[in-house]
């Protein structure tokens, strides 16, 4: 793909050449940034609702513009790169994100904000869809734990600087300078995917299904809202609404040629359907933990928020800490082991949390948190290495965008279950130190249902099969083209594989297992290629 700006500037064209470790680098810097923004932006809320003269309630909707194009688009967005590019709709998204950052920062007036929101929630379902196809189409099967690893990483990184580094910024020059390092990062990014991200070969002839679309993101549109205003009336209309439109939707798939959810992807593939499953519910059960306790340190503790955010820190730092490592283990033993492992210590660390009371020591409660971040240290990278090695390389980016959209779902109804128990217990009272008894109860409700829910999920992660194993006894094509200039996450042992590539080769041009190879074909495979790049089915990387 030729980008219109590299016609004006050549040196865009590549002088440096795709690798792993660029990839990484540039999926990395997206993933910190668009993090970096939506947690920093947290801190702003009160400045913005102040400029813009916004109640309680429109302050919420600065989150939700932001959120509900991104939840409802990530799945569409993750099939349409599989179709169109993962390239080209990861730099269209880092595009559109840097663009709306421009228009945030000339706002002067809400309706240009929200707008510029919800954009930067379109360019964000465009990047989260992307960035771990990306990385696994490029990283071979068996560094593949550690690159996603890296990655989650970096969003847990932007996560945890950003109500810090989000304050300062807006002590310097106002919520804008948010944005504007916002900015300097986009434009960075956006100047980098076309020299170091690599072509592909797209296969013609695969159409996008634009009515399964519409009627998945107008379900979701319906179902997130509708989630949030429960117990109330409007919401249970919503998703009564929402709910109508599945069984219209799963007709519309059996009959589609080209369905949005590949059937192939959901028959018989336990490791697929049962990962989302588990991401699903860990979301749920842990999501509304930090809105709960925010709450509970402050109004019933009677904490700053300063001294608040200091104490929810501990949690992100460890998720940070924990993630390359958990993803690097990933690739050397199972990664359901880890996940399963992680929803274990979650399960420990939200039952904790149920027995809090307004005398428990704090100590205690950071103990809390920090067994909730081992726990979502040990789960989240290996979780997204098992989802990625349950499909085929071609439905990468629809993989990447169904535990996205799971995550999110997840998140909501978590924040729902808990904002339903509120309005039971606490209802219309103000949240206050008079209505710490009620606060307190409620949110010991929250953690008691959360807890089990959690329990659950050490089942069904435990009950998904292994990941696919068969794809790391051959080289992956475009680790063999960069074998001259790996980095040091590529393992010395795929350079003896590449070198036995095109000898492994069938006559159909498919690799062969060694198991599958004669004693004379074994032997030629020990005999090291004088120039492998020369042979008629030797994998070329476009530029």
């Amino acid at each position: 793909m030729t980008y219109p700006f590299q016609a004006r500037f050549p040196f865009l064209k590549g002088s440096l050449r795709p690798s792993p470790g660029t990839a990484l680098l540039v999926t990395s810097n997206s993933a910190f940034f668009s993090a970096f923004v939506g947690s920093a932006l947290t801190v702003a809320l009160p400045a913005l609702g102040k400029e813009f003269s916004l109640n309680a309630s429109q302050l919420g909707w600065v989150i939700t513009t932001y959120i509900l194009p991104m939840a409802i688009l990530l799945l569409p967005m993750g099939r349409l790169a599989d179709l169109a590019g993962r390239k080209r709709l990861f730099f269209l998204g880092n595009l559109i994100f840097t663009v709306t950052s421009v228009l945030s920062v000339l706002a002067r007036g809400p309706v240009l904000f929200f707008f510029s929101r919800f954009l930067q929630g379109v360019g964000a379902s465009m990047i989260s869809s992307n960035s771990a196809a990306i990385l696994s189409s490029v990283t071979p099967p068996t560094k593949r734990g550690q690159a996603l690893g890296i990655n989650t990483a970096m969003v847990y990184l932007g996560l945890s600087v950003g109500p810090f580094v989000g304050g300062i910024l807006i002590s310097l020059w106002g919520w804008r300078l948010i944005y504007l390092v916002t900015i300097g990062f986009g434009i960075l990014n956006t100047l980098l995917i076309p020299r170091l991200l690599p072509q592909e070969n797209l296969k013609k002839g695969h159409p996008f299904d634009l009515t399964g679309a519409a009627l998945y993101s107008l379900a979701l549109f319906l179902f997130i809202p509708g989630t949030a205003k429960l117990p109330f009336l409007t919401g249970f209309l919503l998703l009564l609404g929402s709910l109508s439109l599945v069984p219209l939707f799963l007709f519309q798939q059996r009959r589609s040629p080209f369905p949005l959810i590949d059937k192939s992807l959901l028959r018989g593939n336990s490791l697929f359907l049962l990962t989302n499953l588990t991401t699903f519910i860990h979301y749920a059960s842990i999501w509304a933990s930090s809105f709960l306790l925010t709450l509970y340190l402050q109004n019933v503790r009677g904490l700053s928020p300063q001294t608040t955010g200091l104490i929810l820190l501990s949690q992100p730092v460890i998720m940070f800490l924990l993630s390359p490592i958990t993803g690097s283990l990933s690739d050397r033993m199972e990664p359901r082991i880890l996940a399963s492992s992680g929803m274990v210590l979650t399960t420990l660390s939200l039952a904790s949390m149920a027995f809090l009371t307004p005398s428990t020591p704090l100590s205690l409660v950071v103990g809390s948190l920090l067994l909730l971040g081992f726990g979502y240290g040990l789960f989240s990278s290996p979780n997204t290495n098992a989802i990625m090695g349950s499909v085929e390389k071609k439905d990468f980016g629809f993989a990447a965008a169904s535990l996205g959209t799971m995550r999110l779902t997840g998140q909501s109804l978590s924040m729902s279950l808990a904002m339903v128990v509120l309005a039971l217990i606490v209802g219309n009272r103000p949240l206050t130190q008079e209505a710490s008894p009620q606060l307190v109860q409620a949110m010991r409700v929250v953690f008691c249902i959360q807890a089990p829910l959690a329990a659950l999920g050490i089942f069904t992660s435990l009950s998904r099969g292994a990941v696919r194993k068969k794809d790391t006894l051959l080289p992956d094509p475009l680790s063999c083209e960069q074998e001259n200039r790996r980095l040091t996450f590529l393992p010395p042992p795929q350079e003896s594989l590449c070198r036995a590539y095109p000898k492994s080769l069938s006559r159909r041009g498919r690799p062969q297992h060694n198991s599958d190879l004669t004693g004379k074909k074994r032997r030629a495979l020990r005999q090291p290629q004088k120039d492998s790049s020369r042979h008629p089915n030797s994998p070329v990387l476009g530029v």
